[in-house]
């Protein structure tokens, strides 16, 4: 079901089963006989939807037929959870299934010998431990532990205990019914909306921003401060990964500090998370070596927007989604949205108040994945620029406006013309709660610097310009 487990290549990229599947036979231990097959759907894990899970679940009803009864299935984790609960609900006790996956790709970039680190090979293996060793049900193996599938919750995005639940030796009620999947259950399946959200509380907006910048203002690097500082009996300052705009909000920050203090790990994670407001919780506390700093090592950054695409606004996602009421685009905005990935110069794409010496980044993916009604666009990068991530979604929502992409052959002529692109678009008044982002868009003016007169659109030059000179 795709995942980074059986991707290669930087960036990463999904390996053609064809040639995965021998490379992935190589790791199985010899005392296994093992068949291996390709699942009906191998797509990015964020984008599976509840059609992809019925498909695997009928592909599994049909291979019970020919008489297997044990399955190992590799899963990516974005939404390895809501794969496990379906799983569970549908095929209960009838077999052996347990579904496993990996932070980190189990062979190396050119995809000949497995990664030098990798958590894959020992995922893997536990999951074909448990396989023939549990009792007939679903469960999920991750980082040397086996948990009910139907008890399965993604507690951390990037931790190798990615996932938490009950233990495989725990006794948990099981509804011992088997559901066949029918055609009528894919149909049914088409009108059902998920969202892979992050559980975060949603007084995270309580928050004006991150950062401590001005007094008065609310900020979650202040508030923590001073409960830290009380702690350890002297001040505390806190660095975090990133600086995020007033509004913008991380759900996974990552932030060191410095201290002469001596406390047990275990007291300054329950001290803290006892003085600290419901609405911010720390995850785990460790010691680091001096050199360390939480934003300049950090190895990248990821942003998650979630749209909702209809005619009707959302009344109880007003506020954790951006309300689009006009039609779009889709797949021109998906198409626009890997023009972004690799490495650019985004002096366009940034605020006049940005303070980085240099616009270039490296985006490693840029995604816009549609979820019924919900568009979600994941973008991970090496750092971003001042409001750099908000002009590209507004510019992605302008382009689903339209229908001038394609059918241009010269577009790689303008691929040198970053300096002159316009602020194609500003997006402000941001709030923030469970890696999404509430947008308000206003256009603004830009200077044309290449003849665009060969579009066969009248939309506004400034947006062609700044698509082609992306690709």
């Amino acid at each position: 079901m795709g995942g980074t487990f059986g991707c290669i290549g930087e960036p990463l990229a999904p390996m053609p089963d064809a040639e995965f599947i021998p490379q992935l036979k190589k790791v199985l231990a010899p005392q296994f006989k093992i068949e291996c097959f390709k699942a009906p759907s191998i797509k990015d894990s964020s984008a599976c939807t509840a059609i992809d899970w019925l498909m695997l679940i009928q592909q599994i009803q049909s291979l019970q037929l020919q008489n297997f009864q044990h399955f190992v299935i590799i899963h990516g984790t974005d939404t390895l959870s809501y794969a496990a609960a379906t799983l569970s609900r549908f095929l209960a006790e009838s077999c052996h299934v347990v579904l496993t996956g990996s932070q980190y790709p189990l062979l190396n970039i050119q995809g000949d010998n497995t990664r030098e680190f990798t958590d894959a090979l020992d995922n893997l293996n536990t999951a074909l431990d448990a396989v023939t060793r549990l009792p007939v049900g679903v469960y999920l193996a991750f980082y040397h532990q086996v948990i009910h599938a139907r008890t399965t919750l993604k507690a951390h995005s990037t931790a190798l205990d990615a996932f938490k639940g009950l233990k495989a030796e725990q006794q948990i009620a099981v509804d011992h019914s088997v559901i066949q999947v029918q055609l009528s259950h894919i149909e049914k399946a088409k009108s059902l909306n998920i969202v892979n959200w992050m559980m975060v509380p949603t007084e995270i907006l309580q928050f004006e921003r991150w950062q401590t910048q001005q007094p008065g203002v609310r900020s979650i690097q202040e508030t923590m401060e001073n409960v830290l500082s009380k702690i350890a009996d002297e001040p505390i300052i806190l660095h975090g990964a990133g600086r995020t705009d007033a509004g913008v909000h991380a759900t996974n920050m990552v932030a060191h500090f410095d201290t002469n203090a001596i406390r047990p790990i275990r007291g300054w994670l329950m001290g803290s998370n006892s003085q600290l407001p419901k609405d911010i919780s720390i995850q785990w506390i460790k010691e680091m070596d001096n050199d360390f700093h939480a934003r300049f090592k950090a190895k990248a950054r990821r942003y998650r927007y979630v749209v909702y695409q209809s005619a009707n606004r959302p009344a109880l996602l007003h506020k954790q989604v951006t309300h689009a009421y006009y039609p779009l685009d889709v797949d021109k905005m998906i198409e626009a949205a890997q023009k972004f990935q690799g490495t650019h110069n985004f002096e366009s794409f940034r605020a006049a108040a940005c303070q980085s010496n240099q616009p270039v980044r490296h985006v490693k993916h840029c995604r816009l994945i549609r979820h019924g009604n919900y568009l979600v666009l994941d973008i991970q990068a090496d750092g971003f620029l001042h409001h750099m991530v908000r002009n590209i979604m507004g510019c992605l929502l302008e382009i689903g406006q339209v229908s001038w992409l394609s059918d241009n052959d010269n577009q790689k002529e303008f691929a040198e013309n970053w300096y002159w692109l316009p602020k194609a678009v500003y997006v402000n008044d941001v709030g923030t709660t469970i890696n999404t982002i509430i947008l308000t868009i206003r256009s603004a003016i830009g200077k044309i610097k290449i003849d665009v007169n060969r579009f066969k659109s009248s939309f506004s030059d400034k947006f062609k310009e700044a698509l082609l000179t992306i690709g």
